[in-house]
């Protein structure tokens, strides 16, 4: 019932993101809530734009399929109605995040969004599961109070609204550097990009939901919304890092072995391709990216789901071969999220991403960027057509026997087939309604389609060298560079260590937490109940002394 309800309201935003787009308007909502605190308007506003219900589309719509997607997939489990209200809460904490103009309203959403995540992440409830959510939670909790801090400086203008804001140029470097600072922990960007892959032990409906399209779009579409507040001295540095961030993801996933972080590996690629458009200054293109990239992603994402859920838990692709016999229509549709993935023509993905590029290729930007921009595009063919070779050509005897398909969860991934396959050609007539004309010289448009081509025949060059197999390399870049254990080993084992709370993390968190207090404050009290017995001890010696003293006299 409630994925139906979501499928109508995001049918409902798509007809008034067709409105609002076509006739360029936008309507402004006003809660008014008091006069006034502290000399700041506390009233609550909400934008309906072309953008925010195209997200709202977006958001409902997957979710949506998620829910109904989830009802087979989660329905042994005890727990699924605690799975259902988490997903629900999280798409209202969305819905307020993106539809507010308040920073305030805003910082709750996020908050909030930071907090179901963790639930949901934790939701198998077992070590592993336990230690992502820690990581993830406490990585985003770095970028929350960047976001705070910014909340305070914009205090400083009598304004919670981000329209209000006319301020001196240090006091916006600042803003803006703390609004990115909030934005990459939350878009994973690196040095932040440990927690995205760690964060897939979270059930497979979660990470087509939550990272994919939802949370970790979260700081791309902020940045979109507070695009007058990023300082322009701030442009050089997200362009760095996010082109850093597409070069680590694409070379990683060419040495993962674990098919949901493949994925998550690919997401957090075409992530760093959102953000650097975004340096660019060119915010519809990273939009119409983040929508068409939410759509495929989500649906690769669910066949992954299907394959994992028929094969009992497991997602190690060197043992999922055979999978084009056994379930040729799953086979059909990673395929078809793979090709999009790449920007294969006229796919959903190839509309936004071919025109990134080639938009990248008008920049005089030095040749270092530009040679990392090329390797990162041929990377992600290369985890593509690597994913798809040890599902169909590495075959391994026996090892789909029990392999069991499910004709309901078979009918959502079919339902968002038919959307990554005709929503990047039927918006992009209405989405860019005056053309994007880019002048490039014949080498340089066919450019994409050489990177395409050369990608396959590379794979298969080093495949046949067992290059990509060599054991150092693998634990170099299937660790990404190491970034997990800066993240987490380090900081737990070298920390922690003195207090002994290195053992696991729910010892530490549970010591210094509740359980930590408690125990201090019964410390505390056993210990100034033996002051007290040892004072009334001494009192009444002291007292017995004088009477003898009094007796004698």
């Amino acid at each position: 019932m409630v994925s139906y309800v979501f499928v109508m309201i995001s049918f409902m935003s798509m007809v008034m993101f067709l409105y609002t787009c076509m006739n360029m308007k936008y309507f402004f909502i006003e809660v008014n809530l008091n006069s006034g605190l502290m000399l700041m308007d506390m009233n609550m506003y909400f934008l309906i734009d072309w953008i925010s219900m195209f997200f709202m589309f977006t958001v409902y719509f997957i979710s949506g399929m998620v829910i109904f997607y989830s009802s087979v997939y989660m329905s042994e489990d005890k727990l699924n109605l605690k799975f259902l209200i988490l997903v629900v809460m999280f798409v209202l904490s969305m819905n307020l995040m993106i539809l507010c103009t308040n920073m305030f309203m805003i910082m709750l959403g996020w908050d909030g969004l930071g907090l179901v995540s963790y639930c949901l992440v934790i939701f198998f409830n077992n070590e592993n599961s336990s230690s992502a959510g820690m990581l993830t939670v406490m990585t985003n909790r770095l970028g929350d109070a960047g976001l705070m801090l910014s909340i305070v400086l914009m205090v400083n203008f009598g304004a919670w609204s981000f329209n209000e804001i006319n301020s001196e140029i240090h006091f916006m470097y600042m803003i803006s550097l703390l609004i990115l600072f909030g934005a990459f922990t939350k878009s994973a960007q690196m040095p932040f990009s440990a927690w995205l892959p760690a964060a897939m032990a979270a059930p497979t409906p979660v990470s087509a939901l939550v990272h994919s399209s939802t949370l970790v779009t979260a700081g791309v579409y902020l940045i979109i919304r507070l695009q007058m507040m990023i300082a322009e001295s701030m442009v050089k540095i997200l362009m760095v890092l996010s082109i850093m961030t597409m070069f680590m993801a694409g070379l990683g996933a060419l040495y993962e072995m674990d098919l949901k972080k493949i994925i998550a590996l690919s997401t957090l690629s075409q992530l760093g391709v959102m953000m650097m458009i975004l340096s660019l200054g060119k915010y519809e293109m990273a939009f119409f990216h983040l929508v068409m990239h939410a759509m495929f992603k989500a649906m690769l994402f669910l066949c992954a789901g299907a394959v994992i859920h028929g094969m009992n838990n497991w997602q190690d692709i060197r043992n999922l071969s055979l999978i084009s016999s056994m379930s040729p229509f799953i086979m059909m549709m990673i395929m078809l999220g793979s090709l999009s993935l790449l920007g294969f023509p006229f796919l959903s993905g190839f509309y936004s991403k071919d025109l990134i590029l080639e938009m990248m290729y008008l920049m005089n930007n030095s040749l270092i960027l530009m040679v990392m921009i090329l390797l990162s595009t041929l990377f992600t063919v290369m985890y593509s057509f690597r994913l798809l070779y040890f599902l169909t050509v590495n075959m391994k005897i026996g090892s789909m026997m029990n392999y069991q398909d499910s004709n309901e969860m078979n009918y959502a991934i079919y339902f968002m087939g038919g959307f990554v396959v005709i929503l990047g050609c039927m918006l992009s007539w209405v989405y860019f309604s005056v053309p994007n004309f880019l002048v490039l010289g014949f080498s340089m448009k066919m450019l994409n389609l050489v990177l395409v081509f050369s990608g396959v025949f590379v794979f298969f060059w080093l495949s046949q060298l067992k290059l990509i197999s060599e054991k150092k390399m693998f634990e170099f870049f299937s660790k990404m560079w190491f970034l997990d254990s800066l993240s987490s080993e380090l900081f737990m084992k070298n920390f922690f260590f003195a207090f002994g709370y290195s053992k696991n993390i729910e010892m530490w968190i549970e010591e210094i937490g509740a359980k930590g207090i408690s125990k201090e404050v019964e410390n505390m009290s056993l210990n100034i109940l033996k002051k007290q017995v040892t004072f009334m001890m001494m009192m009444i010696l002291v007292m017995i002394l004088f009477i003898m003293l009094f007796m004698e006299n």
